[in-house]
């Protein structure tokens, strides 16, 4: 891994500042540097990456910066002499988008007017969201750049971790769709086998599969619970930017 800058740690997120090459080139991705910003902030529910292209030579896709640092950090801990450590990544990125900021004015005198505001652009592809900040609040694009993300981290911490949930509750569901389609083989087996199985097997795969099936069900229940009382949480609060 090569990181050009600095890597620091303060109380709520880390930030690397790294030059990403990889071993194999991709010709579709649109990033027009080689060099990134990584911010990774963790928040109440699951951490948050932010990936920043840095001084690209033209107008780049910022959502190709993140398919490219994720191929490097793959490439890297593959690369890696320990067996114990391995990468893992969400994905497909559930909220793979491009990002920009660019300042407004604003035709109020007074500084408490607004801070900030997005706006979101459909794309073929991915959309783009905008987010455009008064000039009177914040003095340059970094300044802004760090509010916003300040003040959006939550609400894609909460995001990720209900898609997370949604990943965990497919891989559950595997061994019940298994014992549910040997249910159904057992039970459209003939001849003297098939009887012997219906006899002897059938209950207790039954019994098995209720059970499996309860359990999933009462850990839905439970997980969709926290879910929506997370969601009022959030989503009640006055400044809501990704909703």
């Amino acid at each position: 891994m090569s990181i050009k800058s600095y890597r620091h740690r303060q109380s709520k997120f880390l930030s690397l500042c790294c030059a990403v090459v990889l071993e194999e080139k991709v010709e579709f991705l649109k990033t027009f540097t080689e060099k990134f910003n990584v911010l990774i902030h963790y928040t109440y529910h699951l951490p948050v990456t932010f990936v920043q292209p840095v001084d690209p030579s033209e107008k780049s896709t910022p959502s190709d910066a993140v398919i490219i640092v994720r191929r490097f950090l793959e490439q890297e801990f593959k690369n890696s002499k320990f067996d114990y450590i391995q990468f893992e990544n969400l994905g497909p990125s559930p909220f793979h988008i491009n990002c920009y900021i660019e300042s407004e004015q604003t035709q109020c005198d007074s500084k408490l007017d607004w801070g900030f505001h997005a706006e979101r652009l459909s794309r073929k592809g991915y959309d783009d969201i905008v987010f455009n900040f008064n000039q009177k609040i914040f003095a340059e694009a970094n300044e802004a750049k760090n509010a916003i993300m300040e003040e959006i981290q939550d609400e894609l911490g909460f995001f990720y971790a209900v898609v997370q949930s949604g990943v965990v509750k497919m891989y559950d569901w595997e061994p019940i769709q298994d014992s549910v389609s040997e249910l159904i083989a057992v039970q459209r087996l003939k001849g003297i086998k098939g009887i012997w199985k219906k006899v002897f097997v059938l209950s207790k795969l039954i019994n098995e599969a209720f059970t499996a099936i309860a359990e999933f069900e009462s850990g839905d229940i439970c997980i969709n619970n926290i879910a929506q009382r997370d969601y009022r949480d959030i989503y009640l609060l006055t400044s809501v930017f990704l909703r």
